[in-house]
């Protein structure tokens, strides 16, 4: 290989380089940017089948304690009520009933065996 183009190919590998970095920088971008959009399309049909399930789920828990006291199964705590609220660890509305309500959460754990 003659000198003159050693440098030559060496320039030729440089310029090369600089432009795969710059393409791969570009497809990183554009998979990032596909990636957000694609999230965002997740969040937001999440969000419609909330708000579409949200009846249903509310005629669920009016009617769910009904349903198992006819079946002779031992009910349960709807949500912002204090047993709900303990055995989900959600914030229980009254202190005051803390007492009652560890009783109650002893006679579950005694029933099943825990």
């Amino acid at each position: 290989m003659p000198q003159a183009a050693v440098p030559l190919a060496i320039g030729a590998t440089v310029i090369g380089s600089a432009n795969q970095a710059r393409a791969a920088r570009r497809a990183a971008s554009a998979q990032e940017n596909a990636a957000d959009q694609a999230a965002q399309v997740q969040r937001e049909a999440l969000q419609q089948y909330r708000l579409a399930s949200e009846p249903f789920r509310f005629a669920g828990q009016q009617g769910i304690n009904p349903l198992l006291q006819s079946l002779g199964i031992q009910q349960i705590g709807l949500p912002n009520q204090p047993i709900f609220n303990m055995l989900t660890g959600a914030p229980t509305e009254s202190q005051d009933r803390r007492a009652e309500i560890e009783a109650r959460l002893k006679e579950l754990r005694a029933q099943r065996g825990l």
